[in-house]
Order: C-alpha cells, then sequence, then structure tokens
C-alpha cells in the first residue's frame, strides 16, 4: 500500500515520512536490508535530520555487516535525541510486534544505542 502511495502521488510534500517510517521499517520487518536502507537514504535526501530514518539505515547496516558505517549514522541519531535509549524507543514503539523489535533493538545495540 505505500509503494502505491508513493506512485500515484510522487511528489508529496511528506514523502519523507512515508519512506523513512513506513516503507523503510517494513522492509525491515520483512528482513530485505537493501531496499529498507535505500527507502532510508531516498527519505534522508528530503529531510537529512529524519531520526527514525537514520535508525532503521543504522539498523541496515548492522544487518548488512557494515558495523562502522552503523556506528558513525548511531552518533548522528544521537545527536539529534542525545538521551535517546533502547528503553525509551521501545517506549514509544509498543505496536511493534515483539519478533520485529527484537532483532531492530539488537541492531540498535551494536551500533552503538545505549540500553
Amino acid at each position: 500500500m505505500l509503494l502505491r502511495a508513493e506512485r500515484l502521488s510522487p511528489h508529496d510534500p511528506r514523502g519523507w515520512f512515508m519512506l523513512g517510517g513506513g516503507t523503510a521499517y517494513a522492509y525491515f520487518a520483512l528482513g530485505k536490508f537493501d531496499a529498507s536502507a535505500s527507502a532510508c537514504k531516498r527519505a534522508l535526501i528530503l529531510t537529512p535530520r529524519y531520526a527514525l530514518a537514520l535508525r532503521t539505515l543504522a539498523a541496515c547496516l548492522i544487518k548488512q555487516g557494515r558495523p562502522d558505517e552503523a556506528a558513525e549514522i548511531m552518533r548522528e541519531v544521537l545527536n539529534i535525541e542525545p538521551h535517546l535509549t533502547l528503553t525509551k524507543l521501545r517506549a514509544r514503539s509498543m505496536q511493534v510486534e515483539e519478533n520485529i523489535w527484537n532483532s531492530f533493538a539488537a541492531a540498535l545495540r551494536v551500533a552503538g544505542l545505549p540500553e
């Protein structure tokens, strides 16, 4: 549905939100880390400080075996949200299924997000 929305409205001024928040996270949940990272990067071109896209990109980079790049992205996330922790992020993400959250959180932990 998100891809269809993007096709129907390719110049949506809030398209970055769908890309980084919906499409990228959906691809991550499906284990399609290349597609997820691509959606994050497209969202970040439109809104470079979009923290959700940056977090998802960091998690994807870990899943792709690129920990140095992920750590660099995580430093950027923590510059935007200096008090962010996994515990606080989980409290904001209670709707996410446990198995998806566990995979995402494990990758963020390796990238450098504190507990």
